[in-house]
């Protein structure tokens, strides 16, 4: 596993460049663009292929259909800028204080239907119980009910969230108070029978709505309210949105907030990138969790990834040792350096496969679709196993010969052409 200095210069001189410098340099053969501030530039179908990102600064940045094979981007800052971050704080404010108000007026009808006997009252307490039991019972493993506070929370400023809350719980309280006090003018209902109920419901419900936006962005799994927020998130971040990322590294890159939903990601790395599980990357590579969390980590010992597909991913220096692979596909993947010793590859895909410098001692590779074109040089292994549960160790004693390995490797294609 190939590991980053995060260590920096304690002065480092930061370069600011419009888009269309960086072009003109690019088209005069200049690639290195290491550490400059393109924050909000626009580079939208432009080729940079193999140009060096790495260290800038592309808050806001457009790379929308851009074509990116190769480039770096290792260590970069991606997401929203300063002025994007205020947007959806106050945006995020706003939908707290309608939410308020909201509530507001669900804890005056409510309060209304309990103590009068006006069949309006009643008949609007029966509508609201209906949205709420909608909101809050069907959908509420989609946390549906959390959307009018998450986007607070998903800034990532924790004061930001505190502040929602706190406006929403004030818009609530006045709401409630001002409808009961003006229903006691009109001698429609008592204050001091209903104020304390509608106060309550206000306040239940705004907690509760708090609640429920902290829960959908703390669990692992997607939720409609979840995707919703990380959609408006990335809207304003930086977008990658049908770009060719072909080969391209991203280690060790901050990308919260960023559109990721790119064409092309054959042997992309993302490993230790942060921020990810706030990027939008739906109907791709990284939407299946074990996927993405092993192109972050590099961590699969002991796990299991049977029939997964990891064609054409970047898995350089990839721990799998022991990890159950049958079937998976690993065609066109990049293996090199990748520890599978003990892992069971029966079966498995490895066609047009690097796995240049990676560990096998010890896998299974009974029946695995090899081709001549799988990179194996430089592999360690000292034996392996032809058949599943450890069953026809080859060689039968001691260690493969120089060059034994891979020959008994290719013979394998016999297995699977003859299972065809």
């Amino acid at each position: 596993m190939n590991y980053i200095n995060h260590s920096t210069p304690k002065h480092i001189s930061v370069i600011s460049m419009r888009a269309s410098e960086i072009l003109d340099l690019y088209a005069k053969g200049k690639r290195n663009f290491t550490g400059v501030n393109l924050k909000g530039q626009c580079f939208r179908r432009k080729d940079l292929s193999g140009a060096n990102f790495s260290e800038a600064d592309i808050r806001g940045t457009n790379f929308q259909g851009a074509i990116l094979e190769g480039t770096k981007f290792t260590q970069a800052k991606a997401g929203l800028q300063k002025r994007g971050h205020l947007q959806l704080i106050l945006i995020s404010w706003l939908i707290a204080a309608i939410c308020g108000f909201f509530w507001g007026l669900v804890g005056y009808y409510l309060a209304l239907m309990l103590v009068t006997d006006v069949t309006r009252f009643k008949i609007i307490a029966a509508l609201i119980i209906t949205i709420l039991s909608l909101i809050y019972g069907r959908f509420y493993r989609q946390r549906v009910g959390g959307l009018p506070l998450v986007l607070s929370l998903i800034s990532g400023q924790t004061i930001s969230f505190i502040l929602a809350i706190l406006i929403s719980l004030s818009l609530s309280l006045l709401t409630g108070i001002i409808l009961v006090f003006q229903a006691a003018l009109a001698a429609v209902a008592v204050v001091n029978l209903t104020l304390p109920i509608a106060l309550i419901v206000g306040i239940f419900g705004t907690c509760f709505t708090a609640y429920l936006a902290w829960l959908s962005l703390e669990e692992s799994r997607e939720t409609i309210t979840k995707s919703l927020a990380i959609a408006f998130l990335a809207s304003k971040g930086t977008n990658f949105g049908g770009a060719n990322l072909k080969e391209a590294d991203f280690t060790a890159a901050q990308l919260k907030a960023t559109d990721l939903r790119a064409k092309d990601f054959t042997r992309t790395r993302f490993y230790l990138v942060s921020g990810i599980e706030r990027a939008r990357w739906e109907k791709t590579i990284l939407a299946d969790t074990a996927t993405r969390n092993l192109l972050v980590t590099g961590q699969g010992e002991n796990k299991t990834y049977i029939g997964y597909n990891f064609r054409g991913l970047n898995l350089d220096g990839v721990n799998l040792k022991n990890a159950n692979l049958t079937r998976a596909n690993f065609s066109e993947a990049n293996l090199a350096q990748a520890n599978l010793e003990g892992a069971n590859l029966a079966h498995t895909n490895v066609m047009r496969a690097n796995l240049q410098g990676a560990t096998l001692t010890g896998a299974c590779i009974e029946a695995w679709k090899i081709a001549e074109n799988t990179n194996l040089e430089g592999v360690d292994c000292d034996y392996i196993y032809l058949v599943e549960s450890d069953q026809e160790r080859r060689p039968c004693q001691g260690k493969f010969a120089a060059g034994e390995f891979r020959q008994l490797a290719l013979e394998q294609r016999k297995l699977y052409i003859n299972e065809t």
